[in-house]
């Protein structure tokens, strides 16, 4: 919180140009896909856990433990790094707008995102993605459920 909070606030104030240059827009990029993927992967292990314990009461009572949730936070942990990669691997920063008259590139111009050329390998991406991460998930729920 404390590396992308203060630069996501200034860019709400002051959007363009960019001036953190792009080596912290990569990791900015990434933090923020990483924390969002581990969100929502942390609110399905607990969906998971919740039904596991009103379903299968007594499995759970056996298989419940500190090793088992440290293994379930390493793979959160883990996937949300995996699916955040493509971001930071596809994102630049650039320059967006040229002068009318020279076509050079305006100075209060540079942003920090996907160019628009990418955009069509960024959807390759991310059905790859999803296709995994369906797999993935499919798995470790029946796995949860049944072991």
């Amino acid at each position: 919180m404390c590396a992308g909070l203060p630069p996501e606030l200034y860019t709400i104030l002051e959007a363009y140009p960019w001036r953190f240059g792009e080596p912290y827009c990569l990791f900015k990029t990434f933090l923020t896909e990483m924390t969002s993927s581990a969100s929502i992967l942390t609110i399905t292990a607990f969906t998971i856990e919740r039904y596991i314990a009103i379903c299968h009461s007594l499995r759970s009572q056996a298989t419940s433990g500190l090793q088992r949730a440290v293994r379930v936070v390493i793979v959160v942990w883990v996937a949300a790094c995996l699916t955040a990669i493509p971001y930071p691997i596809h994102t630049r920063t650039y320059y967006y707008l040229q002068h009318p008259v020279t076509g050079r590139p305006l100075v209060d111009s540079l942003i920090c995102t996907i160019p628009s050329q990418w955009m069509p390998n960024m959807r390759y991406a991310f059905q790859v993605l999803r296709c995994v991460s369906k797999l993935v998930l499919t798995w470790h729920v029946s796995y949860l459920v049944w072991v």
